[in-house]
């Protein structure tokens, strides 16, 4: 490493296969009265000959107090960091003096290369041009009780899709969204720019997708940075402990995504949260026949709920371009007191939703037809669930989900109705402690197409203990 005037560090450095899922970490100082931070950072190669899949390195930064954000994935690594201003991905703000860290985040390495990587960083106490006016959050009218419809999972130029994030929420009108979800990978520097960006018509909500190295999750509603580096001090059951407890909407994302080489860390890991405190799992990613795995992620979900697990079920995009035309990805429809950020998280939390690619979905009492059942918890006794859909495809499916006793499966199907549009009354005898039913419509090729929360009945046995 060597040192000098105005330059904090230069480094040089290998990566090896071994380092893989690990964090590499520099520290330099900052002087008092810095103006600026700059980072250059390079490594190679950055695909190994004959690979089909490149090296993933990234960097994150943090103050002496706190995370100053990160880049996933992205082949741009100049950063320029001000206390008004800041290179994608990464959080203006005060430049502390002190000891700062910069973080190599050893994502996926292919074997048998290794990496050779260089590191420089400078500070200049410059006086600097005047900055940019900060964006100013828009708002957007909370219209009142209704359902609303919209995404938990999106992506920008902040981490490693190739739009900006006018574009994200372009989009998004485009979709006839009422909200939206800027959740990029490790860092939360594009919130404010989507925030400013909202109006009547659209509600822009902010998140992190927190993109470890054995799984990723979503925290929605947080808008500061969250140190995402999972430990045997800081573990991910911790995190997620620590998000829920401030009041944010934490979801597993993916859990069943394939994982390395094609998505290092896409696949969820975690044995202590599976799903521990989590209480909320992204069954839908993208498109239901992409490659998340959705119908594993739908039948991992069930098998917990048959566990006794209360949980809800969510949809998330986890868009990066505008999807193709025979691409089908799911979005929330959610029931809310209003259109705002605290209302859709609380109405999600609650399980007051459909995940949904377009047919629309209903599940009701039929002595009370406008009030949902979904993430209801309903006495155990005999009851009617009031099952209606339309807008399917002409060979619908509208299935019954249940747990079963057979113990070589976690849930059983029942067939409610065939068709495009229906109304049907189900007949439903919960289980004398614990039970729950969900409503599914799929295609004639067995592809989803809907799917509500379910209605859960519970007596005196907690049995996830």
């Amino acid at each position: 490493m060597e040192q000098d005037a105005g330059i904090a560090m230069r480094q040089s450095g290998r990566i090896t296969p071994d380092q893989m899922q690990s964090h590499i970490e520099h520290q330099f100082e900052v002087p008092p009265g810095t103006t600026v931070i700059e980072i250059d950072f390079d490594y190679a190669p950055v695909t190994p000959v004959g690979s089909s899949f490149s090296n993933e390195v990234s960097l994150s930064l943090y103050d002496p107090f706190t995370g100053r954000g990160a880049r996933h994935n992205n082949p741009d690594h100049h950063i320029v960091l001000k206390d008004m201003g800041a290179s994608k991905g990464y959080v203006p703000g005060p430049l502390h003096p002190g000891t700062w860290t910069v973080s190599i985040d050893v994502h996926r390495i292919m074997p048998p290369s290794s990496v050779d990587y260089r590191l420089s960083i400078r500070t200049d106490s410059a006086p600097q041009t005047a900055p940019a006016l900060p964006f100013v959050p828009a708002a957007c009218n909370p219209r009142g009780p209704g359902w609303y419809r919209g995404d938990l999972h999106g992506h920008s130029l902040h981490s490693d899709a190739p739009w900006d994030v006018l574009d994200f929420v372009d989009y998004a009108r485009q979709q006839n969204l009422d909200f939206a979800t800027l959740t990029d990978h490790n860092t939360p520097s594009g919130i404010a720019e989507c925030q400013s960006l909202a109006d009547d018509d659209l509600l822009v909500m902010g998140g992190t997708e927190l993109t470890t190295f054995w799984g990723h999750c979503l925290t929605i509603g947080e808008h500061d940075f969250v140190d995402w580096r999972v430990s045997k001090d800081r573990t991910i059951g911790s995190i997620a402990a620590e998000e829920i407890d401030k009041g944010k909407l934490f979801i597993i994302a993916h859990p069943t995504h394939v994982g390395f080489p094609y998505c290092s860390g896409c696949d969820w890991k975690y044995p202590e949260v599976m799903p521990g405190v989590a209480k909320v799992v992204e069954v839908w990613n993208g498109d239901w026949s992409g490659i998340a795995n959705n119908d594993a992620a739908l039948s991992l979900y069930y098998g917990w709920l048959s566990l006794g697990h209360r949980l809800v079920a969510t949809a998330g995009s986890d868009i990066h371009a505008p999807f193709e035309k025979d691409q089908r990805p799911g979005y929330n429809v959610v029931q809310a007191e209003a259109l705002s950020q605290d209302a859709i998280c609380a109405a999600i939390q609650a399980g007051r939703l459909y995940l949904s690619s377009g047919p629309k979905l209903g599940v009701t009492h039929p002595d009370s037809e406008n009030t949902t059942l979904m993430g209801q918890e309903l006495a155990i006794k005999p009851t009617r669930l009031l099952v209606e859909w339309h807008a399917c495809p002409e060979d619908a499916i509208v299935l019954l989900k249940r747990p079963t006793d057979d113990p070589g499966s976690a849930v059983r199907s029942d067939v409610i109705a065939h068709g495009a549009r229906g109304r049907a009354l189900v007949p439903f005898k919960p289980k004398p402690d614990y039970d729950w039913a969900a409503i599914e419509v799929r295609d004639g090729s067995g592809a989803l197409h809907c799917l509500a929360n379910p209605v859960f009945f519970q007596g005196n046995v907690d049995r996830t203990r």
